[in-house]
């Protein structure tokens, strides 16, 4: 699946702590350089640049992120390497027991990675160009992030697998994103994958589509519980699917619920159709501020403005590939030519269970 996304949480410690700039205290052997000038591998540009930190670094990356931690695990957490620190969150990762210390420290110190992680990413306001489609005025309660920075926090900091079309991410300013308690956010990426006929605006069946999104959902929770991963189950509709011809804009938004942690989330979903394919927003969140998600969500539309000659309208049949996808199989996630496949996977956002943002067009 072209937007499979990994199920639960992955501590990705290696891109954590060179992100945050700290690297590995080994110094490099004769036999490793060697080996590095055979093979044509180089070191990181953190490496290259600092080469090895030293003990304290990893001491000020946690006492700057985590100012209120208690005296004892910071003590204790600032006379532990880099590779100590690595080792214990790897232990912690693989689900081994630890002692009640050592959970304190790795929780310690993946929070404090976390946070420094985020005090490097780059928000931004006011209108911000989502690259070669469209530009979108903020509001004042959001930020952007650009594809980078989007990419890093979805995989690295989330845990989640590389996600084809990512152009961006919308967060509230109130909210970190480390903060899984607060945790919501409204991915965006750009769907390229063909044109996509809305001929059949007035035909679309909620009761039907519903029927086969949860086949899909079955289906694919059963593929999960074979590889020992969590799947979810679709409840229903929070609102069903509705497509405003004016804006070429489709618009649903389901309630499900999380087989990992029983939690109950919306998946708020909304495509802007554009020349070959779609422009696409969504949102995961807890059921209890669905109120908010919607609004945020039903005013963004608004505030798009898609480029000249990515319109809706500017599609050209004799240029431009055949419509492959009606606006049932934007929801379905299934192509008239390809049948598609179930536009369910598993993501984490901001450490909720979050379902497979969007159907997938192919």
């Amino acid at each position: 699946h072209p937007r499979g996304l990994s199920m639960g949480p992955v501590h990705i410690l290696s891109s954590l702590l060179a992100f945050a700039g700290v690297v590995p205290t080994q110094a490099p052997t004769a036999e490793s350089a060697t080996t590095s000038a055979q093979t044509g591998t180089e070191t990181s540009p953190a490496a290259r640049g600092r080469g090895s930190m030293p003990l304290s670094a990893m001491s000020q990356v946690i006492s700057r992120a985590l100012t209120g931690l208690d005296p004892d695990t910071l003590e204790k957490l600032e006379t532990m390497s880099s590779e100590e620190i690595d080792a214990l969150l790897k232990r912690q990762a693989s689900g081994e027991a630890l002692t009640a210390d050592e959970q304190k420290l790795a929780e310690g110190a993946t929070m404090a990675l976390r946070r420094d992680f985020e005090g490097k990413l780059k928000f931004h306001a006011g209108t911000v160009e989502l690259p070669g489609i469209a530009t979108l005025d903020l509001p004042d309660g959001l930020h952007y992030l650009g594809p980078e920075d989007s990419t890093k926090v979805f995989q690295q900091l989330w845990g989640n697998a590389p996600r084809d079309g990512l152009i961006g991410m919308l967060v509230r300013k109130d909210m970190s994103l480390v903060n899984a308690a607060q945790g919501w956010a409204i991915i965006i990426s750009h769907e390229a994958r063909g044109h996509v006929d809305d001929s059949d605006a007035d035909s679309l069946d909620p009761d039907a589509l519903l029927s086969g999104l949860q086949r899909a959902a079955r289906r694919a929770m059963k593929a999960a519980e074979q590889v020992g991963q969590s799947g979810m189950e679709l409840v229903g509709w929070q609102s069903p699917p509705l497509y405003e011809p004016q804006t070429r804009t489709l618009r649903w938004a389901e309630e499900v619920i999380s087989g990992r942690d029983g939690k109950t989330l919306l998946n708020d979903r909304m495509f802007v159709l554009v020349r070959g394919g779609a422009l696409v927003f969504e949102a995961v969140a807890p059921i209890d501020v669905s109120d908010t998600v919607t609004q945020t969500m039903t005013g963004l539309r608004g505030r798009v403005q898609i480029a000249e000659g990515m319109r809706y309208d500017d599609f050209d049949p004799d240029q431009d590939p055949a419509a492959r996808m009606d606006l049932a199989g934007v929801v379905l996630g299934k192509s008239r030519k390809h049948g598609g496949g179930p536009p369910w996977g598993l993501a984490v956002i901001a450490g909720h269970s979050a379902i497979a943002i969007g159907a997938a067009i192919e």
